[in-house]
């Protein structure tokens, strides 16, 4: 009893007086020392973003910037090139829009300053264009120029050039009909095989291609007819479509070969290139009454011509 009173009065500051002597003890923990607790470690600080441009070579500062113009003026640039392309869109359609709306289209010859949208082209070639894609009809060229520009136009070109008052004035002078027609008949040949224009020139005339100067077996009605054109385009040109022998086929115009227009044999296909155009010098106002019954107006699209 004594024993154990003296050990338990010499017992450590903050040990349990139950221990015995002799005996360990696992849960004996040690008592932490003031300060000792270690600290987690903080986020790491972040360098500075903003560049020293003191530590940086003038001269690697100046390209930059210089680029960086560069670049901004490059952007600026192509907006105002996208920007102007809308533009002439717009006005190109805009200006078709009112010719479709009209009785007959009225573009420049040549170039017209109030129309940029044509580009290195001419109003004339446009229209030529845009009347066989989008209207499906044969050109009408209204030419009330002064120099008949667009009669010299196509005489420079080297094409076929039907006259149609010869055709009426030759029968008239004693030469028949059918070598009329035959010489008509040539003229399509003619602009087929070199895939030209077949530039039928009315004049001041009023030749009656209706009901006389055509013939299924010579010079069809059919050369002022857009969807006739066209096939011969898709089915029966070298290196277009099908690319079908022309001789013995349905088409109106194979009625117009003879043996001497064929290539080999009995073989004859048209050139790309080949049209019809169909030009008077009539007044616009004066067309319908002059030649509705000697063309077929409702297959053309009459087109007046202008320079600047």
């Amino acid at each position: 009893f004594f024993s154990s009173v003296i050990f338990s009065l010499h017992l450590p500051p903050g040990m349990p007086a139950k221990l015995r002597p002799g005996k360990a003890s696992s849960s004996i923990v040690p008592p932490k020392k003031k300060g000792s607790a270690r600290k987690a470690p903080g986020p790491a600080k972040k360098p500075s973003a903003r560049p020293n441009t003191e530590e940086q070579d003038p001269e690697v500062v100046e390209q930059q910037r210089l680029s960086e113009e560069a670049a901004k003026a490059y952007k600026e640039r192509m907006k105002a090139e996208d920007e102007a392309k809308l533009a002439e869109a717009r006005a190109k359609e805009d200006f078709w829009a009112k010719q479709d709306a009209a009785p007959y289209w009225e573009v420049p010859l040549g170039k017209d300053p109030k129309l940029p949208w044509l580009g290195t082209s001419t109003g004339l070639l446009v229209a030529l264009e845009r009347c066989a894609s989008m209207t499906g009809k044969v050109p009408l060229i209204i030419d009330n120029t002064r120099e008949k520009a667009v009669d010299t136009f196509y005489m420079y070109r080297s094409v076929p050039i039907l006259e149609a008052k010869k055709m009426f004035m030759d029968e008239a002078a004693g030469a028949s009909r059918e070598s009329v027609l035959d010489e008509a008949r040539q003229k399509l040949v003619q602009a087929m095989k070199g895939g030209c224009t077949l530039y039928i020139r009315l004049a001041n005339s009023a030749c009656d291609f209706r009901h006389k100067y055509t013939s299924p077996e010579s010079f069809p009605i059919e050369v002022f007819d857009q969807r006739h054109i066209q096939t011969l385009r898709e089915t029966h040109t070298h290196g277009k479509g099908d690319c079908i022998n022309l001789t013995g086929s349905e088409h109106p115009f194979a009625a117009s070969l003879r043996p001497d227009d064929m290539e080999a044999g009995s073989f004859f296909m048209a050139r790309d290139g080949f049209d019809v155009v169909v030009c008077t010098h009539f007044e616009p106002e004066d067309i319908n009454d002059f030649l509705k019954g000697s063309v077929p107006l409702d297959k053309l699209q009459p087109i007046k011509i202008y320079q600047i």
